[in-house]
């Protein structure tokens, strides 16, 4: 039923609590997770533009502290044996995540309610998870902090 599952984390603990959920279905269901996360290419061109230095230079930096926040993560997980593929991407969250939802032909997608953006964020991009329900040819399942 829930062959290919996706997880998007941003490394909260509410992704963790998604994570597990979704191994726990993995083992239930035979399946494989493909783990993921996205840089937010928005916070990069803002960071670019308040003059924090070239915007090679600001996404290697975005991408470097991205992999050893991973690593970490993923390190910390049980059933890691049930990761089929781990991805980190550029560009909008919700955009990326749907993408990768229809590129893997995910069954399921298991995601955290909250993520690390306040309430400014909130109002500013709206919530990632409502995005992804509506964009996503696939069942979500949002786990709650």
């Amino acid at each position: 039923m829930f062959r290919i599952i996706l997880v998007p984390t941003d490394f909260s603990s509410c992704s963790r609590r998604a994570y597990d959920t979704a191994a726990e279905l993995a083992v239930r269901f035979d399946g494989k997770i493909v783990l993921m996360t996205v840089v937010d290419q928005r916070i990069l061109d803002s960071a670019g533009r308040l003059g924090l230095g070239p915007k090679r230079t600001v996404e290697a930096a975005a991408l470097k502290e991205t992999k050893r926040l991973f690593t970490r993560f993923v390190k910390t997980l049980r059933n890691r044996g049930r990761i089929r593929e781990e991805a980190i991407v550029f560009g909008a969250p919700d955009a990326e995540i749907a993408k990768k939802a229809r590129e893997i032909r995910a069954d399921l997608i298991v995601m955290g309610s909250h993520g690390k953006t306040g309430p400014i964020d909130y109002v500013l991009f709206g919530s990632t998870a409502e995005k992804i329900v509506r964009m996503t040819p696939c069942p979500v399942l949002t786990v709650p902090l």
